[in-house]
């Protein structure tokens, strides 16, 4: 592999390895592929198995705001797109700020974590409190609910 200070070469293959596992993460494994370098800001993942397309990695501009749709498989998308949708919402262009600020990471973790606790609630109440006390300390101290009764407030 190389060092993070060398420059990648146009046209370079070098090795890598990919985890893959089949729907719902079951039976991950390591796989062997390779990384072509197809310019400063593109690269091309292939597969060790052939008959699997190689897949595409473009890196925008560091300073560009793009969006992640959550709710279309995690679509990226350009602020004119985003734009539009809140324009068909009725939010006007000075009312937009709320709905295009930048969320942190520990945020984005925080909903993850949130959504999984939820999920697991009803099926498996002792994984679900996991997964609400993994979320401790990436938020604000609130009420939580322990799978035993009573709640507590949680400290970070």
């Amino acid at each position: 592999a190389p060092s993070p200070s060398k420059r990648l070469v146009r046209g370079e293959v070098l090795p890598a390895a990919m985890q893959v596992a089949e729907q719902g993460y079951v039976n991950p494994k390591w796989e062997a592929a390779r990384v072509e370098v197809r310019s400063r800001h593109v690269m091309l993942l292939h597969f060790s198995n052939e008959s699997e397309p190689p897949m595409l990695f473009e890196r925008v501009h560091d300073t560009d705001t793009w969006f992640v749709d959550v709710f279309a498989g995690g679509q990226i998308l350009p602020p004119t797109v985003i734009y539009q949708h809140l324009e068909r919402l009725g939010v006007a262009p000075d009312e937009r700020e709320p709905y295009t600020t930048p969320v942190p990471p520990a945020s984005v973790w925080v909903r993850m974590l949130r959504n999984l606790t939820a999920h697991t609630r009803d099926v498996d109440a002792q994984r679900s409190y996991v997964w609400q006390c993994i979320s401790y300390g990436l938020e604000q101290p609130q009420q939580v609910q322990t799978p035993n009764g009573p709640s507590h407030e949680k400290q970070d």
